[in-house]
């Protein structure tokens, strides 16, 4: 959302009510996704699978957006983008599920120390990356890098979630066997 604007001006020539529709679009296809398909997606798939189609589908809609030659073809990736909406909680509870209930404050702190962190940090390094990839002279234009860059984030989040969940799988397994 930092570079959206800025973007969507850049490629497509859209103005405030254009990248308003989008973003409301965004919200209503969010609020479909929290609201009533995260449940019976973790229900069919568990936590872990969940987490994982959602940094999937994550990764997959920032490749439509980068690669979008046409705004039709980036609208097209939203739906997809939505499904993202799947991962934070499932990672939220595979976390909690190993913390000590006297520890629950200090993981949640945690987490949103970082999450404020990214709040600052992503305005810019996403609109410097927009910046120098649509700069005059630079060696390639390609305006859609940050969503380029967001989507390798995603996919270092997946081989992460794919590494450390198991793990944690291994590792409960293995709780309350009396090999303390």
């Amino acid at each position: 959302p930092t570079t959206m604007v800025l973007y969507a001006d850049y490629r497509f020539g859209w103005g405030p009510t254009q990248v308003g529709l989008m973003l409301a679009a965004v919200g209503l296809l969010s609020a479909v996704v929290q609201a009533g398909l995260t449940g019976r997606i973790v229900k069919a798939l568990g936590e872990r699978r969940a987490m994982l189609l959602g940094l999937i589908c994550g990764a997959v809609a920032f490749a439509g957006y980068a690669l979008a030659p046409t705004w039709p073809i980036f609208v097209a990736f939203l739906p997809i983008g939505a499904l993202w909406g799947v991962t934070t909680p499932n990672i939220q509870s595979l976390m909690s599920a190993k913390v000590d209930p006297q520890e629950q404050g200090r993981l949640q702190g945690a987490n949103m120390s970082v999450a404020s962190m990214a709040t600052i940090v992503a305005p810019l390094v996403f609109g410097g990356i927009l910046a120098a990839a649509t700069r005059a002279g630079a060696p390639v234009i390609w305006s859609g890098a940050a969503f380029g860059l967001a989507g390798v984030f995603l996919l270092a989040g997946l081989w992460l979630g794919l590494g450390v969940t198991p793990a944690l799988k291994v590792e409960a397994a293995f709780e309350g066997d009396g090999a303390e």
